[in-house]
């Protein structure tokens, strides 16, 4: 039986190496930066070859800075026992996707803080740099390596302020909500946050379209906005699920096939209970699992005699019923797994269907989850 797993990679992303053991990933639309930055600096800007060439560096510095500032977050989140996935490079910036995040404020402030901190070190780090060596530093516009020093330089600072604006789910505010989790619920400062977000993000947008003509700042605050809507479901989705294992939304009722029933027989259990999955067993082991549309869909282009083990895919993860649902939530959504079966003591005791989790968790706790799932 495979348990559940997280997914291997990110969607149209390439792996390019692992830092600490943290995998690091480049998004194909990543390339599309290094043709605009090119594009610019050629035709707009008139760099040339060698203006061109120190643009295009200074965006890998400046991504290498990136990919200091996550892991800055993955690493101190390690220290409190978070599962960091990975780091996942995009055109508007770099994200660490981590299995949980703390819901004790302390530990929140501590992660959340150290990205922008580290921002603040290459700072201080490249402002020695240039203090040291003042000589072959210049000012202006030309092409060398002391300007684009001083360049990183001044970025650096602009990205370690920025993130710290109060704009969930950047740091600062993911900083804002656990200040306010230190007294409000953990659903209630996340709400919070998010609102308090929203007014800033709109007139940001505004101002680097109209005013600053930064169209990539404006998807990146566009791309915040919707990244805090969705954090703040997710969050409303786990507190619905607190304190509920696994075992207490499996349903029972299933049926139970081995490799020798057949697509005929499976179809008639399904014709007598039209909404029971049916799990196939090879031995002890769980070896599949069907829907009851897909025994129907099975039953109407193939021969009823054929082995209903014949038409299973991959074989399903499982899940256990002392499993804390709220820890395990995330990874079922991103498995595709529609149904999974349950196991307590190498038994199958229920499944548990995505499609009807909210529905029954809402059962399971009554008034207090139709009141948060509003």
């Amino acid at each position: 039986m495979n348990r559940i797993r997280k997914r291997n990679s990110t969607p149209w992303s390439v792996r390019i190496f692992s830092l600490f053991g943290i995998q690091l990933e480049l998004h194909a639309t990543f390339l599309l930066l290094f043709v605009w930055v090119a594009w610019v600096a050629w035709f707009k800007e008139g760099s040339g070859l060698a203006g061109t060439a120190w643009y295009l560096v200074l965006v890998l510095l400046l991504f290498a800075c990136v990919v200091l500032h996550e892991l800055g977050h993955c690493l101190v989140a390690r220290r409190f026992d978070v599962p960091v996935y990975r780091i996942l490079l995009m055109p508007i910036g770099g994200m660490a996707q981590f299995g949980r995040i703390p819901r004790r404020p302390s530990r929140e402030l501590l992660i959340s803080g150290a990205g922008p901190l580290v921002n603040f070190v290459i700072v201080i780090v490249l402002w020695i740099a240039i203090a040291l060596f003042s000589d072959g530093f210049q000012q202006g516009l030309s092409y060398n390596i002391p300007n684009l020093v001083i360049t990183l330089m001044y970025l650096n600072l602009v990205m370690g302020l920025f993130n710290l604006l109060p704009v969930f789910p950047m740091d600062g505010g993911r900083i804002l909500r656990a200040l306010l989790a230190l007294k409000f619920s953990y659903l209630t400062a996340t709400r919070s946050a998010v609102l308090i977000a929203r007014p800033i993000i709109a007139v940001g947008i505004v101002l680097a379209l109209w005013q600053l003509d930064a169209w990539l700042l404006a998807a990146l605050l566009a791309f915040i906005l919707v990244g805090g809507h969705l954090e703040y479901s997710t969050v409303k989705r786990q507190e619905l699920f607190r304190g509920l294992t696994i075992g207490e939304i499996a349903r029972p009722d299933f049926y139970v096939a081995d490799s020798e029933t057949t697509l005929g027989s499976a179809s008639e259990q399904s014709l007598l209970h039209p909404t029971w999955p049916v799990v196939v067993f090879r031995g002890t082991k769980v070896f599949a699992v069907f829907r009851p549309e897909e025994i129907a869909q099975l039953a109407e282009r193939a021969s009823h005699d054929e082995k209903l083990v014949l038409f299973a895919g991959r074989r399903p993860a499982v899940l256990f019923s002392d499993w804390p649902l709220e820890l395990f939530v995330d990874q079922i959504d991103r498995s595709g797994q529609r149904i999974f079966p349950v196991i307590n003591r190498d038994e199958v005791i229920g499944v548990v269907d995505t499609s009807t989790m909210e529905s029954v968790a809402r059962d399971a706790y009554g008034n207090r989850g139709k009141g948060i799932a509003r």
